[in-house]
Order: structure tokens, then C-alpha cells, then sequence
């Protein structure tokens, strides 16, 4: 079985699986990772084959079921739109899950091999240290100081000074985890290495890459060991590296131009190559920076050192067929703006919100509300996103942890007027949707039909404006979670008519929300899948054996078999005569997970490894 630290990476890098700012949509699928990666070390899952004499595993495509996706996409990804500060999309995805498990297994060896000692090396320490987006996480439980003579650790004294902080090095482990960073000491040394990095220097000059995900070109990483830092290091970095290549370009159908936005994978593949720049930049002799991925800030007591810095930065990232944005390039003399949250001015203004708030329980009544909503305004009115996102986020957990309720007619004015923050701010629908899921969570059950209700007021407004975005994502989650069973019918049914009209790249992951204890339902939502497959994706020839949804597991529809799979084994637990419509929907999905009472690989059995 895989190590306690194994278990600690395997179960990060599958948290992050997908985006944070969407709903937990594929948690349930990755319930016994430790068991998959167990057989794929063992050899035990022919899908997964060894790359020469490594540790390192990459899909064996022969043992997949070959179909029209499998030869044009490799595995197609599921888009979807995001939203930048300042309101424009960007496209994100949810990967295909055989190919991303080959990454977490590569990713968890690899951090073994290579990666800590990489990280923790004291010839590149300069480099590293200039990013603020480390892989790895600094150790939790010490703060250690290397003797470089003797090559002991020696445990730092708790007086130590922040000057002393460039004199010791921190081991770093494990990896970092976007979804809680206060878990991990690096978010909170980062602030105070920046502000080393800045010193006493007047000038700075911020900018960061153009589309810097959706501009790497793949083929890259067939190269990057050759590159410093990383030509001094263990030879499983060129596999690792060429794997990243090859893994890239297939979650993002076979494109070579390009990684897509969204999982873990892709902001470690990213981080890899920045890694890189850092190096010819230190070169030369461009030290006075740090970043965080592909944003940048540099300082320097001249103007004239910075113009000449930006030059060479130009042509240094140019030759990784880079570019940078020119538009949200700043220089000036003085300090970089601040948009960070300011916590402390929430706990002030509203002590209940506040973690150690030790009062009695607040019932958020009118008075509150209006007092929360001048605020909220106020901050909308600066455009200061970071801050709204803090007193969302707060207000969320206060509610979540019982120090705060809502009075039941305040839903009614609460509701609204969140929806609408998210509807002027697009970039903050996924902290407005997590606070409205808080609060259907602990309504009663006579107000939420309430609340459904406001929500469907705007269905039209958000499949007219924001389609294939978080924010319908984030609508249609809440609507099948917490709407009675005649609402989804229609809610269902009203969908399955737009995609009559036209296709939507979100589609398999509405669908896959409507799947629940409705048969009839479940029906329409395995013909839909059918009809759209089979129509675009026909197997290479006629043959009798072969499935209608034969390589169905590479195609961005997988996720809607398998709950309707999930939906069928959990119906066959339970005692009673089954109708026969339910065996048939059965003897059409089963053969796609079992054949012949063993696990189909080459289709989608490998996921009755994880539930």
C-alpha cells in the first residue's frame, strides 16, 4: 500500500482534479485511490503501462476501445467559460479522469525521486525562491537551517529576525493545495520573501504573460530536462518531463499548442517551465523579482535597469514562442497596489464573522442586512473583488458553523441581492453560489422551495448571458440538489429541449446532475447520450461485438454514464422486483463496466477501482 506521505499527494493532487471555483462534481468518483495505485504498481491494470525501466506509467491506448474519439482526440475535455476580474472569459476543463490518474501516479513518484530533492537544493535555492507558486509545500512541523560544511539540519531558534530568514532554508514537501492555503506554511512565507525580494528599491515594474496556459507549446517538454535547473538532476526528469508532454497534448485533444486551464496537473505543468525562465533570467542577472505562475514584479533603484530588464525578459520568453501582455505591463516609483483582502476590516465592522467571535449566535435580521449590503456596495463600487470575496467567504463559514442564521423572510432580500453581486462581478459567482448552497443547507425545508424559486426567476437571464459557464454549472448544481422531484422533471425536460436546438460543451455535466432515483428521468438523459454519440461517433467498423458507445470512456460523455452507472448499482442494493425498464437500462450500461464478470478496462471499468 502506498506510504502515509503517498496517501497525504495522492489524496491533494485529486482534490484538485478540476477548478476550485466549481462545485465538488467529480468528488464521489476518486473514493479508493490508494487501491487503483496499488494494482497500477503491481501491474494489475492493463491499461497502464510501464515507460521503459521508470516508475512512471503512461496509457497503453492498445488496451482502450478504439472509436472516432479515441483516433482524433486522444481524450476530449469538458469546456467550460471562467471569468477574469475584469469580466472577459476564459475557457477551463474538466480532464478526462484514466488519463489524469496516469499524472497523479507519475506525480506521486516523482515527487519521491526528484522533486523534494530538487526543490530543496542548495545550488538552485536563488532560483526557487523566486517563485511564489511553489509544487511543493514548505514542512509544517519545523522551520530548519541547513549547515552547507557539515550538511546537518539544525532546528531554527524561536527568536529568530526576518534578516535572518535569507541565511536559512526551508525544507520543502509534499504538495501545495489551492483549496486551503493556510494548511501550508509557503502562501505565508511567500509574503514575507516578497518583501525581501522589494527591499528599499523605488522602482517596479508588474506584468505577467500573455495567455500564458493556452500559449505553451507542448513539445517543450520533450527538451525541458536539457534546461537549467533541472540538466544537473536525476535522469527520471527527461521521463517525467516527456510524459508531461505527451499528457498534455492528449487531455487536450491532441493539440500541441496549449494546456489546458483548470487541474493541478496543468499549474504544476506550468510551474515547471517558469522554472526555466527563472533560470535564464538569473542569468542575466535579472534577480531582483519574484512571481506567482506568470505574474511578475521586479524592483530596482534605477528606471532605466527596469526598461532594460523588460527587453531582455521579451526575448528570453520568446523563445519558449511567448509573449508579453503589453496591457497590464505597470511601472512607476513608489509601492505596487495592494489588492489584497483586508480580514481584519471584516471582524472589525462585523465581529460575528470573525472565527473567535465567542458571543451568542447572531440571527441576521433586516438591520444586518442593510449594514452588509452598504458595505458589499461600497466594495463594488471600488471594484475591490478580493475583499468581497473575504466577507462572502467569511459570511459563509459564520453560517456554516452556527454563529450566524438568517431569518427566513431576510432569504427573500438576501437571495436577490447576492445573485446580483455575481451578476455585476462575474469573477465572484462561485463564492456567491457557496454561500446560497450554505444557506439551502440549513434552511428549513418549507423555506428552500423559497429560495429555488428565486433562483429559477433567473434561469432565462443565465442560459441567455452566461451559458457554458460556471455559472450555469454552479445553477443547475443547486437546482438538483435542492429542488423537489417535479422541478427537476421540468427543469430537465426544459434543458433536454435546448440541446435539440444546440450542442453545449457543458452538457454531459448538466446531465450528469439531473442523474437521481428517476428512472423515467434516467432514461431520457441514456437516450440523449445515445443519440448524440452514436450520431458523431460511430466504432471504426459494423461488427456485431462491438458496443454502440464503444470508446466512450475518452469522449467528454463518460461522466454521464458513470452516474447513471453509480444510479444503477446503488438501485440493485436495494430488495424488490425491478421494472423493466430498469433491466433494460441496465443490460445497455453494464457491459461498458463488466464483461463477463470482470472489470471491462478497455472501456470504463477502471472506475469501479475508485468508487
Amino acid at each position: 500500500m502506498p506510504s502515509e506521505q503517498d496517501r497525504y499527494n495522492i489524496d491533494i493532487l485529486l482534490e484538485q482534479i478540476v477548478s476550485s471555483n466549481l462545485p465538488p462534481i467529480v468528488d464521489k468518483y476518486f473514493k479508493k485511490p490508494d487501491r487503483l495505485f496499488d494494482k497500477v504498481k503491481h501491474g494489475d491494470i492493463p491499461v497502464y503501462q510501464i515507460i521503459g525501466n521508470s516508475n512512471y506509467v503512461e496509457l497503453d491506448l492498445n488496451e482502450m476501445s478504439k472509436s472516432k474519439y479515441v483516433k482524433k482526440y486522444g481524450a476530449e475535455v469538458i469546456k467550460y467559460f471562467a471569468f477574469k476580474n475584469n469580466g472577459s472569459k476564459r475557457v477551463l476543463g474538466v480532464v478526462n479522469p484514466i488519463y489524469f490518474f496516469s499524472f497523479v501516479y507519475n506525480a506521486v513518484h516523482a515527487h519521491n525521486d526528484w522533486i523534494m530533492q530538487l526543490y530543496n537544493s542548495e545550488e538552485i535555492e536563488d532560483i526557487i525562491q523566486k517563485s511564489n507558486s511553489p509544487i511543493l509545500g514548505l514542512d509544517q512541523e519545523n522551520f530548519c537551517i541547513m549547515d552547507y560544511e557539515n550538511q546537518d539540519i539544525q532546528f531554527l531558534e524561536q527568536d529568530y529576525t526576518i534578516e535572518q530568514d535569507l541565511q536559512f532554508f526551508e525544507k520543502f514537501k509534499n504538495y501545495t493545495n489551492e483549496l486551503n492555503r493556510k494548511s501550508n506554511k509557503s502562501f505565508e512565507r511567500n509574503e514575507e520573501k516578497s518583501l525581501l525580494i522589494e527591499g528599499s528599491a523605488p522602482y517596479y515594474l508588474s506584468t505577467d504573460i500573455e495567455n500564458y496556459y493556452s500559449s505553451i507549446d507542448t513539445n517543450i517538454f520533450f527538451a525541458l530536462s536539457s534546461y537549467e535547473p533541472f540538466n544537473s538532476f536525476d535522469d527520471n526528469i527527461d521521463v517525467f518531463f516527456k510524459f508531461l508532454g505527451s499528457y498534455n497534448r492528449a487531455i487536450n485533444g491532441n493539440q500541441t499548442n496549449g494546456i489546458i486551464t483548470g487541474p493541478i496537473s496543468s499549474y504544476i505543468t506550468a510551474e515547471f517551465l517558469s522554472l526555466a525562465l527563472d533560470a535564464k533570467f538569473k542569468n542575466k542577472n535579472i534577480t531582483m523579482y519574484y512571481r506567482y505562475v506568470d505574474d511578475y514584479s521586479f524592483y530596482s533603484y534605477s528606471q532605466s535597469e527596469l526598461e532594460k530588464n523588460i527587453e531582455i525578459f521579451d526575448r528570453l520568453i520568446r523563445s519558449f514562442s511567448l509573449t508579453r501582455k503589453f496591457e497590464k505591463t505597470k511601472t512607476g516609483r513608489g509601492f505596487l497596489k495592494d489588492n489584497k483582502a483586508n480580514r481584519d476590516e471584516v471582524y472589525r465592522l462585523f465581529p460575528y464573522l470573525d472565527t473567535d467571535f465567542s458571543g451568542e449566535p447572531l440571527t441576521l435580521d433586516k438591520v444586518n442586512y442593510k449594514q452588509l449590503r452598504k458595505y458589499i456596495e461600497s466594495l463594488i463600487a471600488q471594484n475591490y473583488l478580493s475583499q468581497i470575496k473575504t466577507v462572502l467567504t467569511t459570511l459563509k463559514n459564520a453560517i456554516k458553523d452556527g454563529r450566524v442564521r438568517l431569518d427566513d423572510k431576510i432569504v427573500s432580500y438576501f437571495i436577490p441581492f447576492v445573485l446580483k453581486v455575481s451578476y455585476i462581478q462575474p469573477r465572484l459567482v462561485s463564492h456567491v453560489y457557496k454561500l446560497v448552497d450554505q444557506i439551502c443547507s440549513k434552511l428549513a425545508k418549507n423555506v428552500v422551495p423559497k429560495l429555488i424559486k428565486q433562483l429559477l426567476v433567473d434561469r432565462n437571464y443565465i442560459l441567455e448571458y452566461y451559458s457554458e459557464s460556471e455559472f450555469e454549472i454552479w445553477f443547475y448544481y443547486l437546482i438538483t440538489k435542492y429542488s423537489e422531484l417535479r422541478i427537476q422533471k421540468q427543469e430537465l425536460d426544459y434543458y433536454l429541449s435546448k440541446t435539440q436546438e444546440e450542442n453545449f460543451s457543458t452538457e454531459p455535466i448538466i446531465l450528469s446532475l439531473f442523474v437521481k432515483d428517476d428512472l423515467v428521468a434516467n432514461n431520457k438523459i441514456f437516450s440523449r447520450l445515445k443519440d448524440e454519440y452514436i450520431s458523431k461517433n460511430n466504432v471504426f467498423n459494423d461488427s456485431l461485438e462491438l458496443l454502440p458507445l464503444q470508446g466512450i470512456a475518452m469522449s467528454r460523455w463518460w461522466i454521464v454514464l458513470l452516474e447513471l452507472f453509480i444510479y444503477i448499482r446503488r438501485k440493485e442494493r436495494k430488495n424488490g422486483r425491478k421494472l423493466k425498464m430498469f433491466n433494460n437500462l441496465k443490460s445497455e450500461i453494464i457491459p461498458y463496466f463488466y464483461k463477463h464478470n470482470n472489470l471491462n478496462y478497455s472501456e470504463m471499468g477502471i472506475f469501479c477501482e475508485l468508487l
